[in-house]
């Protein structure tokens, strides 16, 4: 594999980069959420959409009166269930999007920023627009990664409950479920953090993702414990965002009227955006910090990787 040519990041690089990430929060937050905003209006948008969609395919099966009763009725009941299934994947793959759009424009951001102070936020989406085949091909690509690990995931959770049957260990209660799902989410990120680069790096440098994530997997290196705490940070901080607006409607006891569910939603994307932009500024910095001023995004230099 050819050396990369960018300067090989050192100790103390990785060290500071959980705090670089939060002090360029901490110093400009509304320039940041202000990058945030739309692809958090497109996430929110198509959320409502999709799930739209999965309650009227629920409503028609429950109103059929459909019943399980025996196996048999168990592949019917799947059958009626799958178009309900694949808009859920739809839906999941429209976040996704939405996440990789914000992620492009906040490395495009911190690069202005890391070029001249004060620049405008203005065209930090420019680079989508440019290369749309690109972006949508790399994050697809990159969805059906995350599709494995939750595969991967369930699988470690199914294992340590047939584990706790064979050797007769009695259910904890709640607490189990968040330990073990805790655990299965922290060794699965252990290994997706790899390739935490490769979106923003095929997108940005105009590269084939399987290229991107070998160059990903070099731009780790020494970075692995920060970019794995800022991984677990985003993936339970981005929870409780998520549920946090349901629980205080529930806890005002407020009426689920549909104004209350529509700002319940758009807050809870909003807080997850919010909550999730310290590993998204952690990347963008890396990157920036490693390709030279001089260098055009999508220089030829960079086509070696390619082979």
């Amino acid at each position: 594999m050819p050396e990369i040519e960018y300067g090989q990041s050192t100790t103390e690089e990785s060290v500071s980069l959980w705090r670089e990430a939060i002090s360029f929060y901490a110093a400009r937050p509304f320039a940041v959420i202000k990058v945030l905003l739309p692809p958090a209006v497109i996430a929110y948008l198509a959320a409502l959409i999709c799930q739209h969609e999965i309650e009227l395919i629920r409503a028609r099966v429950i109103a059929s009166g459909f019943r399980v009763f025996t196996w048999h009725d168990v592949g019917a009941y799947e059958l009626l269930m799958l178009p309900m299934q694949l808009w859920l994947i739809l839906k999941q793959w429209f976040l996704w999007i939405c996440y990789c759009f914000a992620i492009i424009g906040i490395c495009n951001f911190v690069r202005d920023y890391s070029v001249e102070e004060d620049r405008s936020s203005i065209g930090v989406f420019s680079t989508i627009r440019d290369r749309p085949v690109r972006f949508l091909s790399s994050a697809t690509l990159f969805f059906g990664v995350l599709v494995l690990a939750f595969a991967g995931m369930m699988f470690i959770l199914t294992g340590i409950v047939e584990i706790q049957q064979r050797a007769h260990i009695p259910y904890a209660g709640a607490w189990e479920n968040w330990v073990s799902t805790l655990g299965a989410i922290a060794l699965i990120s252990a290994v997706l953090v790899r390739w935490a680069f490769a979106v923003p790096v095929a997108v940005l440098k105009d590269l084939p993702f399987s290229a991107a994530m070998r160059l990903s997997d070099q731009l780790t290196n020494h970075r692995m414990l920060q970019l794995w705490a800022l991984a677990m940070e985003s993936e339970v901080a981005g929870y409780f965002a998520l549920i946090a607006p349901s629980y205080v409607l529930f806890y005002l006891h407020l009426p689920l009227t549909p104004f209350n569910y529509y700002c319940g939603e758009a807050a809870a994307i909003l807080l997850s955006a919010v909550s999730q932009t310290p590993l998204m500024l952690a990347i963008a910095i890396v990157l920036a910090r490693h390709t030279p001023e001089s260098e055009p995004m999508h220089s030829s230099a960079n086509r070696k990787w390619t082979a």
